[in-house]
C-alpha cells in the first residue's frame, strides 16, 4: 500500500513542493511504520509490543492490531452508529461494504452493528488496548521518556514542525489555510490544539467508523485525558456533531478539575 502512494507516477502527491504546506496523513504514519520494518527486520505490530510496550511493564497478550493477537475477543468493546432511517444502512454499505455492516434486531433497528475490522494502513490507528493500558504510555509521555525515550525526544515530538509559520493545505481555495479558528499545530505525529478553553493542548485523537478517541495533555505537561469510546461519529447527522462535543466537554471538564496542583496525573 505504502509503495503505491509513494510513486512519483501517481496523482497521491500534493499539489505543493515539501514543507510549504501541512495536510494530516494516515499514509504518513504508514510510511513511517515501514521504515521502522525495513530497519529493525521487524513487523511493525511486533515491534511496537517488544520495544515499546513490554518495556513499559505493558502486558502485551492484552494488545494487538489483529483478533488474532487476543486469546479471548469476548471482552473487545463492540461497534455502532446510529441511524435514524433505512438510508443510512444502504450509504455505509455503498461507501464501505466490506465492513458487512448490520441493521441491529427488534426495537434497537435505529442501530447499526459494525464487525471488528482491520485496515492495510494499521500502524495509523488499530492498535487495540484499553484505557487504562494506554495511560502507561501516557505517563511515559509524561515523564519525558521514561526507560525507553530521551527527554530530547519527548521535546521534539512537541516541537511544531516548522515553528507553526507551514500552512494548513486547502485544497478548495488557491491560498492555503485553515477554515478553522485555532487549526492544529502539528509536531511528530502529536499535534497541538487550542480547544474552546482558550488552552492549547497536545496529543491525538481518532475517528474510525464506530469508533471516537482522544488523548490530550495540557500546556504545563503534568496532566493528560483519555477516553476511548465506542460512539460513532463519522455519520452526517447532529447526534454525531453532539458526541463529539461531548468528548471534547468531558476533556475541558476533567482538566479544569484536576489542573490545579503541581502533581502529575491522569484523568
Amino acid at each position: 500500500m505504502c509503495f503505491k502512494y509513494i510513486n512519483p507516477n501517481t496523482p497521491h502527491w500534493l499539489p505543493k513542493p515539501p514543507g510549504t504546506v501541512a495536510s494530516y496523513s494516515n499514509e504518513g504514519s504508514a510510511l513511517a511504520a515501514l521504515v521502522v520494518e525495513r530497519v529493525s527486520n521487524m513487523s511493525y505490530s511486533v515491534y511496537v509490543k517488544e520495544k515499546i510496550l513490554k518495556p513499559l511493564g505493558i502486558d502485551i497478550s492484552k494488545v494487538g492490531v489483529r483478533l488474532s493477537d487476543f486469546k479471548d475477543t469476548v471482552d473487545l468493546v463492540k461497534h455502532y452508529a446510529y441511524a435514524p432511517n433505512e438510508s443510512y444502512l444502504k450509504r455505509w454499505n455503498q461507501q464501505i461494504p466490506q465492513l458487512n455492516i448490520e441493521q441491529m434486531p427488534g426495537n434497537l433497528s435505529n442501530w447499526l452493528y459494525i464487525p471488528h475490522f482491520s485496515f492495510s494502513a494499521y500502524p495509523a490507528g488499530l492498535l487495540r488496548m484499553s484505557a487504562r493500558t494506554l495511560s502507561i504510555y501516557l505517563r511515559m509521555f509524561l515523564s519525558n521518556g521514561s526507560s525507553i525515550l530521551r527527554p530530547r525526544s519527548i521535546a521534539q515530538m512537541r516541537t511544531v514542525v516548522g515553528g507553526g509559520l507551514i500552512p494548513t493545505y486547502n485544497p478548495n481555495s488557491a491560498n492555503d489555510s485553515s477554515d478553522q479558528e485555532h487549526p492544529s499545530e502539528f509536531g511528530l505525529s502529536w499535534y497541538w490544539q487550542t480547544m474552546q478553553d482558550g488552552r492549547r493542548y497536545i496529543g491525538h485523537s481518532g475517528l474510525m467508523p464506530g469508533m471516537l478517541h482522544l488523548m490530550l495533555i495540557n500546556e504545563k505537561h503534568n496532566l493528560g485525558v483519555i477516553i476511548l469510546s465506542n460512539a460513532d461519529a463519522t455519520s452526517p447527522n447532529d447526534l454525531s456533531r453532539e458526541i463529539g462535543e461531548t468528548g471534547i466537554n468531558i476533556h475541558m471538564s476533567l482538566f479544569k478539575c484536576f489542573d490545579a496542583g503541581p502533581a502529575h496525573g491522569l484523568a
